[in-house]
């Protein structure tokens, strides 16, 4: 995905969006296969699905909650 679709879809500053883009990289959350073009890397998909799971369990406790 193109850093300015990143921009657009999050109504984001560009520097700001550039900088976590960049650091997401650097972790290897991110691959590159040009300047400003980002794709999820293995790592980065695995986190997206864990984030998920995580996010799922913590909405399945408010419910049984009642929150």
């Amino acid at each position: 995905m193109h850093i300015d679709d990143v921009v657009a879809e999050l109504d984001g500053h560009p520097f700001e969006v550039e900088r976590c883009c960049t650091r997401l990289f650097r972790e290897g959350h991110l691959t590159t296969t040009s300047c400003g073009v980002y794709r999820l890397s293995s790592r980065g998909l695995r986190r997206c699905r864990s984030d998920d799971a995580d996010a799922d369990a913590d909405a399945d406790a408010d419910v049984a909650s009642g929150d």
